[in-house]
């Protein structure tokens, strides 16, 4: 267990109502405006030198440390899902239709608990801290806009450096096109390098006597390696773009380039060993999930952890973006407790 200095357990009734608070007005990406208001009247409170977001949603923070040689940088998403909250909870989503089910409420009450606490202990921080607070990593992705909007220079964080259609017969097309990317990794990828392309939806035709006149295929691709994915994403163009035409047809392909692979800074991984003690650390295998904190790790060296959210013994099992996903709200204290850490290993 993580130890818990005793002012940050003092934050707890009050960082709990927080993120009860936070979990009853969930939003949509861009659409965050009551999330929004309740961030900025929090952080002015405190003191802060706190402004809207660049996309007009989510808030970036100030917070002048008493040396001010570095700045550190912390970032909690703030938009939720549109899944109908099925918790059973008191606080539930008062907005049909939409719940905070991965855990953004929680990111956003334990970033806000730990600029509480800064203030609180303003004579302790030696460096300056960046709160960002970002709209829509569920999409259309929030941290890109932040960081080509400059905010990570302008506070000097320190930095290191298918669709087949209209064809004679497109559902044959769309078929041999799906064997043809399912050969891809396979012949074209280190059997080493984790690589997935995924074709999960097929559709086409309309009556089974006519000859389909359209298909569509939509898939995922996802790879950890950057010049991986590029490979991937030309192999994909070459197939989609030739072999359709074989068949007398002709296909458009749309690919909406997401997020890059989160990549870990390994020197701000140690620190984060030491911060939070080899003994409640547990490294994991690669993941094959999306997220787009990896824009801000493009621009300066970034660590991306999880907290922990499952606790069979008191019930939190269900997983992130389930319409019953809620979390022990005793990690709330521990991540403001690992946040500060974090920043004492910087001093």
């Amino acid at each position: 267990m993580i130890k818990i200095e005793k002012d940050i357990l003092d934050l707890k009734q009050h960082i709990v109502e927080v993120r009860r608070a936070l979990h009853q007005i969930p939003e949509s990406g861009l659409q965050e405006n009551e999330t929004t208001d309740l961030i900025l009247k929090y952080l002015t409170k405190l003191g802060l030198k706190v402004e809207r977001g660049v996309s007009g949603t989510g808030a970036i923070a100030f917070f002048e440390g008493a040396e001010g040689k570095k700045t550190i940088a912390y970032r909690a998403d703030i938009d939720a899902l549109s899944v109908d909250e099925m918790t059973g909870v008191d606080y539930c989503s008062t907005k049909p239709g939409y719940m905070h089910a991965c855990g953004h409420d929680g990111h956003t009450a334990i970033l806000l608990g730990f600029a509480h606490y800064a203030v609180k202990h303003q004579k302790d921080m030696k460096n300056n801290l960046l709160f960002i607070f970002q709209p829509a990593e569920e999409g259309p992705g929030g941290a890109e806009a932040i960081v080509d909007a400059g905010i990570l220079e302008k506070f000097e964080v320190s930095a290191h450096g298918a669709m087949p259609h209209k064809g004679s017969d497109a559902l044959l097309a769309a078929a041999a096109t799906v064997t043809a990317l399912n050969t891809v990794i396979g012949r074209n990828i280190d059997p080493l390098e984790p690589a997935v392309l995924n074709i999960g939806r097929f559709e086409s035709g309309e009556r089974r006597n006519i000859i389909a006149g359209e298909a569509v295929l939509e898939g995922t691709v996802r790879a950890f390696n950057e010049e991986t994915y590029s490979i991937l994403r030309n192999r994909l163009i070459d197939t989609v773009k030739y072999l359709p035409e074989s068949f007398g047809c002709t296909a458009d392909l749309e690919i909406r380039d997401m997020y890059p692979a989160v990549t870990n800074d390994p020197e701000l991984f140690e620190i984060f060993r030491a911060a939070v003690g080899e003994e409640n650390l547990e490294v994991i295998k690669p993941m094959t999930i999306s997220e787009d904190f990896s824009y801000f790790q493009k621009r300066v060296p970034g660590l991306f952890f999880m907290l922990g959210s499952r606790n069979a013994e008191k019930g939190y099992i269900n997983p992130l973006h389930s319409n019953k996903f809620n979390f022990n709200e005793d990690i709330l204290l521990s991540g403001i407790q690992l946040f500060n850490n974090i920043r004492k290993q910087f001093e």
